[in-house]
């Protein structure tokens, strides 16, 4: 049974509700892929746990006590940057959203996601990618939609077929597929995007491509 677990995806559940808890493993329970290795209450015994544990992905609330969910993210990124976040909540207002981005989280869903967006957004985080819900995404969308473009960078015909692809959650070897060039090529082009972008994270490009219009949301 232990060989079996090494091959899980290791989850790490923070919610000061313990209903939320149960809910999250009831929602993956006839799931066999997930192991949820650690469940708590609050942010710093997350962080302690992390400390001795290898965890692939946390999934976390915004609202708890002694330390908030925003808090908390932008911790496990400066100590475990390998560790994955997914921030389930039941808030997307764009200045919550706009903090979410800002901590370099990898997802956000809201609460009243199902079974399978729960798991596709795990999959896609676990495999380099980023999963925002579209209630989400529409709410900072609607926010920045209003704004001037703040830069003038010009990108390539090649770079914003590219960075729309990014942002339709598409990983680096289906980019390289469907656009029949390497892998390679493609991780060139996106770090070109990130300079030219002055973007730290693919979240961060993603929002450049927002903010500037150069990329839609279908």
């Amino acid at each position: 049974m232990e060989e079996t677990k090494k091959n899980k995806i290791r989850l790490l559940l923070v919610d000061d509700h313990q209903i939320v808890i149960d809910g999250i493993k009831n929602l993956l329970r006839k799931s066999e892929e997930f192991w949820v290795v650690g469940e708590f209450q609050n942010g710093y015994d997350a962080l302690e746990f992390l400390q001795e544990n290898r965890v692939d992905l946390m999934i976390t609330d915004l609202q708890m006590p002694s330390m908030s969910g925003i808090e908390l993210c932008q911790k496990v990124k400066e100590q475990f940057q390998e560790v994955k976040i997914l921030v389930l909540s039941m808030h997307h207002d764009p200045d919550v959203v706009r903090k979410i981005f800002a901590s370099h989280a990898e997802g956000y869903i809201l609460k009243n996601t199902d079974r399978k967006e729960l798991k596709d957004a795990i999959y896609q985080l676990v495999n380099g990618g980023t999963y925002y819900s579209r209630e989400v995404l529409q709410s900072m969308l609607g926010e920045v939609i209003s704004k001037e473009k703040e830069s003038q960078v010009k990108l390539s015909p090649r770079e914003i077929e590219i960075l729309q692809l990014i942002a339709e959650e598409h990983t680096t070897p289906e980019i390289a597929e469907k656009l029949f060039i390497s892998p390679r090529t493609v991780e060139t082009h996106r770090k070109h995007l990130m300079q030219k972008s002055g973007s730290k994270s693919v979240v961060g490009l993603i929002m450049f491509g927002l903010k500037t219009r150069i990329i839609t949301l279908n």
